[in-house]
């Protein structure tokens, strides 16, 4: 087996229709490593908040967004490398 890095992109939440959102606060620096699920950043959209969660574990390699941007719906917000294990016949 090997070890190959993917980059996976974090992407805003579903949002209700005509809402505008925030990005707030990012909870994870970039170069820090994170696990799955873990909380990554908070939104705040009319009067509600919404957690971004990290979809795998891995290292936060990049923010794309920064703290009191508009987001929209399904916007890249983040990247994080992760490391897959591969047997030699998925090379």
């Amino acid at each position: 087996m090997n070890a190959k890095n993917e980059l996976i992109s974090v992407v805003a939440p579903p949002l209700p229709v005509g809402s505008v959102a925030v990005l707030l606060e990012w909870l994870v620096e970039e170069g820090e490593a994170l696990r799955e699920g873990e909380p990554l950043a908070q939104i705040v959209e009319g009067e509600g908040f919404h957690t971004v969660s990290a979809p795998c574990s891995g290292l936060l390699i990049e923010h794309w967004v920064d703290e009191g941007s508009a987001v929209a719906e399904g916007q890249h917000l983040a990247t994080i490398e992760t490391t897959v294990e591969r047997s030699e016949s998925d090379s």
